[in-house]
């Protein structure tokens, strides 16, 4: 059996999480100048010094993924190609491994056969696709839910191509939150796709407290952005606040990273809520309110505020996961003698020893201390057959006597 002691809440920690969309441009041989080894450098450098928690990249090739990775190894990326293969573009989606933990994640195509790779539908010429994960924050203890995507490209022709993709990644999200949607949506703010994301969707930088760089993030090399804003971050989570927006115009020279402006938004996702700690699952056993069963234990400061099931994980600061364990109060009973002797036929101490778990756990105790029952002579009897294999940890002292409080011919 293990056991979780209710002995005071966990420390808390502030809840930044920075997440960038950045079209890093495939590696095209034409680009004369800007070709990918003459931009490399300064994309990662770009990287760095966001400090982000997630990065999700279109135009992405697995050449390119790997570089990044290699060049900072505190991130790990994921996603197939366009073609569902390592070839061609991906949504490359990159993660700091010390933040974030990667629940459940996959890929599906913008098509009316989701789930077929490199399918495409709606007079699109190339593939489109999402590649998404659930991500555990190892900060903060929660959950959310990331879609990374790139809508075609061909101006009015593509409209109603990227007017199915955002009814289809509406209706696959569903009413998943937190939720994140970085991408390059090749369409303005005032798009009939933009439209459909944002009825149930936040614009991040429409909710942010601050914002800079220009207003278009399209500027082809040339650092002269166009009038629209192409590239979003989009979000669902009532807790959340954005800090800030920011479409990022940093430059060596006149060269770019990219032909497009990677957009920063750092969220605050630690407005408060009602409790500090949530231990979730467990098996509560407090006999004074007569509990024996699967509960929620949420604290706040460190006193217990509610004992209930299915307590809601977006209602605390912090969650432990106590599935498999009991959850008591951690009595100790200082003075108590639970060796049976090693005939195994009467109680050391007589009258004065019982069983170590036979009462204990629905009284709320989980660690008991024998006074003395056992000695130097038979503790190793007493280790073996009780100790080891009680529920109830048990820590001895030993005996003067070398049989402990047992008959003499112990």
């Amino acid at each position: 059996m293990r056991f979780l002691l209710l002995l005071a809440a966990l420390p808390l920690l502030s809840a930044e999480l920075r997440v960038m969309t950045f079209n890093v441009r495939y590696p095209n041989p034409s680009d004369g100048p800007d070709i990918w080894d003459n931009r490399r450098e300064l994309l990662v450098e770009t990287i760095r010094e966001s400090a982000l928690d997630v990065l999700g990249t279109q135009e992405l090739f697995y050449l390119q993924g790997q570089y990044i990775a290699e060049k900072l190894p505190e991130y790990a990326w994921f996603g197939l190609s366009r073609r569902g293969n390592k070839e061609d573009e991906h949504m490359g989606v990159f993660y700091k491994k010390s933040r974030l933990r990667v629940e459940d994640s996959g890929n599906f195509w913008l098509s009316e056969t989701p789930q077929v790779p490199g399918s495409i539908s709606w007079n699109m010429s190339l593939p489109r696709m999402v590649t998404w994960a659930v991500f555990a924050d190892l900060q903060t203890q929660r959950r959310f839910t990331y879609y990374n995507t790139h809508f075609a490209h061909r101006g009015q022709q593509d409209e109603p191509a990227r007017i199915e993709s955002a009814k289809l990644i509406a209706a696959r999200i569903g009413l998943a939150s937190p939720f994140i949607l970085t991408g390059d949506f090749n369409a303005p703010p005032t798009s009939e796709a933009y439209r459909i994301l944002t009825a149930t969707l936040t614009d991040a930088k429409s909710a942010a407290a601050a914002t800079s760089g220009p207003e278009g993030t399209f500027h082809g090399f040339k650092g002269t952005v166009g009038p629209a804003r192409i590239d979003w971050i989009l979000f669902r989570a009532p807790q959340w606040k954005v800090k800030r927006v920011d479409a990022l115009t940093k430059n060596r020279a006149g060269r770019y990273p990219s032909d497009h402006l990677p957009v920063l938004a750092v969220f605050d996702t630690g407005t408060e809520p009602e409790f500090d700690l949530l231990v979730k699952g467990g098996t509560v056993i407090d006999p004074k309110n007569r509990i024996n069963a699967i509960r929620d234990v949420a604290i706040t400061g460190k006193t217990i505020a509610a004992v209930a099931e299915n307590i809601p994980r977006e209602k605390a600061k912090r969650v432990v996961d106590a599935s498999d364990l009991y959850v008591v109060p951690g009595l100790i009973d200082m003075h108590t003698h639970v060796y049976t002797g090693s005939n195994g036929l009467v109680l050391a101490g007589g009258d004065s020893s019982v069983p170590a778990d036979m009462h204990n756990f629905r009284a709320g105790v989980t660690t008991v201390l024998d006074a003395g029952s056992s000695g130097w002579k038979n503790f190793p009897d007493f280790r073996d057959r009780l100790i080891r294999s009680a529920g109830t940890r048990i820590l001895a002292f030993l005996n003067i006597a070398g049989g402990g409080m047992g008959p003499a011919n112990e």
